[in-house]
């Protein structure tokens, strides 16, 4: 193939928006969507030479996957062995093991089924993990697997069957990601089937070789357009759920545009692209990108909470200076080193491919079964690493039907009875509180029930926005209270802060296509207090949990492991503001006597700020759920409350705390 300068361009010009985004720098707030154009580009230079090789009859896939080797790994290792090293002298046990799990991972060109199978709504934040950006190498390094694959197949057909085959297989991964993208945002973000359309674009491209594009005016038009809609994604588009969806389209289509107009001509734009400095950034894209998430990654342990403008440009230096280094030193050697080299691992790369993998291999599985290596800490950060990732009572409870009133024993809170007295009713927060309730319940000789799924308030007819299976649920779980041999107290508790703050990243969305929580909630709230009230039961709603502003137990740990200032706790002002519009619906059905509502910020929350640890125990397992410790120290103001329903069955607001 011809050199593209302009395509060496628009891989600085994506590496760098995925930098500055990853170091928080604005306006990039959407740069993640440099990772879509690297794929574009992949499809359309990959399709290109081994379309090219099969028609001069010359393909070998000895030699293809040897220059991928060549052009992939020798980089890759160094950045994973370098990581895993620096590592041991920075990384929390829970993180220098999640730290192995991805070496190995990656090793085996999975690190993005890895990372889709770890990133459950329980697991701890990937946000720490060095390696979590070789996600997308494994989509990449999946497609070099299978497409010349596809392409050896089909390389007897026609061109215009090559085109509808290669559009077709477009056309269902891009169908494929809308229509889960609202199931399983995880998966549509990090798994190969989801993303290969933007690979295919890329393919494309490289079967429709134009004589020329019309007239200069088309190219200028064309290549804008591109520009504009990387651009506009950049700036416009937020990291959420909605993502790669139909807004990945943006910067795919802006990308296809570039190339084809730069394939034949050029325009303005293309020109701009081949600008010396965005052709030398797209030379070392590839070791940038490896290196920039490590040091972010690190640097968040190093000076921990929001970076400050000079510590973004140190690491954003440091990023460069590695990335400059690997280049030079070691993606060189190993690309372009004559095969008549004296040096036997530069010569055949297959052997430094198992040579150098086995080393990372030996030191992640140290990594596991050393679990963390925990004597490099004291007792103290060691237990507050613990609790970011630990067993969480009933959560075996998580999304059972009541089908009957015969509940399991594992659901059961308090003293087991044919008749519970009370049903524990909401997501996650519910299921962080159940050990409360639990003990109250024990400690009056009550029986309860626990009726949870995540991410679903218990609300009527509401669809969260990733779990569009929570009306169903709902359904399920109020037919079961509306019955006689159902419980006659039912507890409310859910993420209010989410669900009821107009500017929540958290949208409600109802049956009837009403989006937007000031609306959504007011209804489905009195809706849900109306059908409660007319089976007879006692509603009784859990207040918003306060809340931190940071992962509690991680920044404990830090601050002590490496003398930082304690995490900062969260204001007053702040939890007021953000649940304001919860009480603002709420207290009028309280103060009208149709509900009870208990408030955790009166036993949280002075007059200034809400506490997050109590004797040095963290209150929080992250940022928003109760740890066990935070559970149990909740009994004291739910005992009372259990008790006086029991003595006096027309308890009234006046039971508020």
């Amino acid at each position: 193939m011809d050199y593209r300068g302009d395509i060496d361009g628009l891989r600085g010009f994506a590496v760098i928006s995925v930098l500055l985004y990853h170091f928080d720098i604005s306006p990039f707030n959407g740069g993640f969507v440099g990772v879509d154009v690297f794929f574009v580009i992949s499809g359309y230079l990959i399709t290109s030479i081994v379309q090219t090789q099969l028609q001069a009859g010359q393909f070998s896939f000895v030699c293809f996957y040897e220059r991928r080797v060549r052009r992939l790994l020798p980089a890759l290792v160094v950045v994973i062995l370098s990581t895993q090293l620096f590592g041991i002298f920075v990384l929390l046990p829970t993180d220098l093991r999640t730290l192995g799990f991805s070496s190995i991972a990656t090793t085996f060109f999975v690190s993005n089924v890895y990372f889709w199978r770890s990133s459950g709504y329980f697991d701890g934040s990937s946000e720490l993990n060095p390696l979590l950006h070789t996600w997308s190498l494994g989509v990449e390094e999946q497609f070099y697997l299978f497409f010349p694959v596809l392409l050896l197949a089909i390389r007897n057909c026609s061109d215009a069957k090559k085109k509808y085959a290669i559009a077709a297989l477009l056309f269902l991964s891009f169908a494929g990601t809308l229509w889960f993208q609202p199931h399983q945002p995880t998966a549509t973000f990090y798994l190969i089937i989801f993303r290969a359309w933007e690979l295919f674009i890329g393919g494309l491209l490289a079967f429709y070789q134009p004589r020329s594009l019309a007239t200069r005016y088309t190219r200028e038009a064309g290549a804008s357009a591109g520009l504009l809609l990387i651009v506009y994604s950049i700036i416009a588009f937020k990291p959420n759920n909605d993502f790669p969806g139909w807004q990945a389209a943006l910067p795919v289509c802006g990308t296809a545009l570039i190339i084809w107009t730069g394939i034949k001509g050029g325009s303005i734009v293309n020109q701009f692209l081949r600008m010396y400095f965005l052709r030398k950034l797209g030379l070392i894209s590839y070791s940038l990108y490896l290196w920039h998430w490590p040091v972010a990654t690190f640097g968040k342990y190093v000076y921990g909470g929001p970076w400050v403008a000079y510590q973004q440009f140190i690491l954003v230096l440091l990023s460069l200076f590695l990335a400059v280094l690997t280049y030079k030193y070691v993606e060189v050697p190993f690309r372009y080193r004559p095969s008549h080299t004296a040096n036997a691992l530069l010569t055949h790369p297959f052997r430094f491919l198992i040579t150098s993998f086995s080393f990372v291999l030996v030191i992640a599985t140290t990594f596991l079964y050393a679990n963390g290596l925990p004597w490099r800490f004291s007792g103290v950060v060691v237990s507050l690493d613990a609790e970011r990732g630990p067993q969480i009572p009933f959560i075996a409870c998580q999304e059972l039907l009541p089908r009957d009133y015969r509940f399991p024993k594992h659901c059961t809170l308090g003293q087991a009875d044919e008749k519970p007295a009370i049903a524990v009713w909401g997501d996650s927060h519910a299921l962080a509180w159940a050990p409360a309730f639990d003990e109250a319940l024990s400690l009056e000789k009550k029986s309860g029930i626990l009726l949870t799924h995540s991410a679903c308030p218990p609300l009527l007819d509401v669809i969260a926005p990733v779990r569009t299976s929570c009306p169903i649920f709902n359904d399920e779980v109020l037919l079961f209270l509306e019955k006689k041999v159902s419980p006659d107290v039912i507890v409310l508790i859910g993420s209010w802060l989410a669900y009821a703050d107009p500017k929540s990243n958290t949208q409600l969305q109802d049956r009837d296509g009403l989006t937007g929580n000031p609306q959504v909630f007011a209804k489905s709230v009195q809706n849900m207090v109306s059908r409660l009230l007319a089976a007879g039961k006692t509603i009784w709603v859990i207040g918003p949990t306060p809340a931190a502003v940071t992962d509690i137990p991680f920044a404990m740990a830090r601050s002590i492991a490496f003398g930082q200032s304690p995490p900062n706790q969260m204001p007053v002002s702040v939890f007021s503001e953000r649940s304001r519009y919860f009480f603002k619906i709420l207290d009028q059905d309280v103060a009208l006597g149709r509900i009870i509502m208990t408030r955790p910020d009166n036993t949280l929350c002075d007059k200034s700020s809400c506490i997050y640890e109590l004797n040095g125990n963290p209150i929080y397992r992250d940022n928003h759920h109760l740890s066990l410790f935070g559970s149990l120290s909740m009994v004291d103001i739910i005992r009372p409350v259990i008790r006086r329903l029991n003595d006096d069955k027309s308890v009234t607001a006046s039971l508020q705390h």
